[in-house]
């Protein structure tokens, strides 16, 4: 809908990748030049990127303190114990995750270069 509205395709993507670039870029060596942006378009970028991210604290990141106040309150080990448990889940996941697709784009260029 919001694509509709703004005239630009794929525009989280466009967006978050604007704002990581503008924050991080000066840090993170390597990163390919960003294109050149007119001002409606920055300003655009800008608005959804930040309230993206707002959205995602609000909607993620306080009801997992939340619940993690709440485990912690009756027995403080078994409470660190369920959310370290849930943190190696996470991450184990997260990791698979990046494997899973390193090995199909492996497996597209063998196919391709065949």
């Amino acid at each position: 809908m919001l694509m509709d509205l703004t005239g630009i395709g794929n525009l989280r993507e466009k967006s978050f990748r604007f704002l990581g670039r503008r924050l991080l870029g000066k840090w993170l060596p390597g990163r390919e030049q960003e294109q050149d942006y007119d001002k409606r378009q920055r300003v655009i970028f800008w608005l959804y990127g930040v309230l993206g991210v707002l959205v995602t604290t609000v909607i993620f990141v306080f009801p997992f303190i939340k619940f993690a106040r709440l485990l912690t309150e009756e027995d403080a080990f078994s409470g660190f114990l369920i959310l370290g448990a849930i943190g190696i889940a996470l991450a184990l996941f997260s990791f698979s995750h990046k494997a899973l697709s390193r090995l199909r784009a492996m497996r597209r260029r063998k196919y391709k270069i065949k």
